[in-house]
């Protein structure tokens, strides 16, 4: 929920017209992310929950981080690549659509002009 919300914001304030926009955007996402996935996975789960993330935040823990900040390390750094690898596919999928599809929907002119 919250991805859709911050990103339907980012293309409301014209963050996904460019690339480098899109980028932007990407890494709003993900620190928005954050803010809800970090505390969820600490005091929910334990600091993990079953990705290949995992890994990660246990290599963490073993070098001597304290839960929360081998979890918080690994919430952005994975979520960073993730976000803005999918905001950038996504816009590039948007920019590819025929302008006689994409003027059936008003909102599109957010991402295409």
């Amino acid at each position: 929920m919250v991805i859709g919300i911050v990103a339907g914001l980012c293309a409301k304030f014209g963050l996904f017209k460019k690339w480098w926009q899109v980028i932007i955007s990407g890494v709003i996402i993900t620190l928005a992310l954050s803010i809800i996935a970090i505390p969820i996975r600490v005091y929910m789960f334990g600091g993990l929950t079953g990705s290949g993330a995992d890994f990660i935040t246990a290599y963490l823990l073993a070098t001597g981080k304290d839960l929360f900040s081998a979890v918080f390390i690994t919430v952005i750094t994975d979520n960073l690549i993730d976000k803005v690898v999918t905001a950038l596919l996504a816009w590039a999928i948007v920019k590819g659509l025929p302008k006689r599809f994409t003027s059936r929907f008003p909102r599109a002119s957010a991402v295409i002009d």
